[in-house]
């Protein structure tokens, strides 16, 4: 009986399953619009091996930070990654560069 009752379990099991193998997933494509680098002010530096990452953000956030209040709503944070004192990658303008 129990044999029978395994068989029925892994039947089921398979045939639950197997229309999800063809279901396929449409993610949304997001588009961010990040403000023009030269507005925004240095705000740390990480290097990591041969990576050097610029974090930048706006005026505002800095004097927050610096008045220990809360950092305003939207701020961007942007980090510019370097590799060999080029940039790699960064996300900005409408195609969001070839390599992000």
């Amino acid at each position: 009986m129990r044999r029978y009752a395994y068989i029925a379990a892994v039947a089921a099991l398979a045939a639950c399953a197997a229309p999800l193998v063809g279901w396929q997933v449409h993610a949304e494509t997001a588009r961010v619009q990040f403000p023009e680098l030269e507005a925004l002010v240095h705000y740390t530096t990480v290097r990591r091996g041969e990576v050097t990452e610029h974090i930048m953000t706006t005026p505002e956030a800095i004097e927050a930070v610096k008045q220990r209040q809360p950092i305003p709503h939207g701020t961007h944070f942007v980090l510019v990654d370097y590799r060999n004192d080029q940039v790699f990658r960064h996300g900005e303008g409408p195609g969001l560069g070839a390599r992000l």
